[in-house]
């Protein structure tokens, strides 16, 4: 069986981690399964523990996302001229985010 290249083993991980996102908008994490997840990816089981070895790292690949995302939003907020007006946008911001499921849907 041939060896995917690194850009696709990472695209077919984000692929897993996306799908797990939109199980979790529709309802709570400790319910979603892995079987859900890779339902929603249209992938194997097998795949999936290709990139985690349980439930719970996929839960700290999204933790991590999170992370990232908000890290994002903190370092444009800094990047604005102070006052009260950089505070409206960055809590507009975290509440644009918010209402998006915490995560947009896959780009590209």
């Amino acid at each position: 069986m041939p060896k995917l290249a690194e850009a696709a083993k990472e695209q077919r991980r984000q692929h897993l981690i996306d799908a797990a996102w939109r199980g979790v908008t529709r309802g709570a994490y400790r319910i979603l399964s892995v079987d859900d997840v890779c339902a929603e990816a249209g992938l194997s089981k097998g795949a999936f523990y290709t990139y985690f070895d349980q439930k719970q790292d996929l839960l700290l690949a999204l933790l991590d996302e999170d992370a990232a995302g908000l890290s994002e939003l903190v370092a444009d907020a800094a990047n604005q001229p102070c006052g009260i007006d950089q505070i409206h946008r960055f809590v507009a911001a975290a509440v644009d985010r918010g209402s998006e499921g915490l995560r947009a849907e896959p780009q590209g």
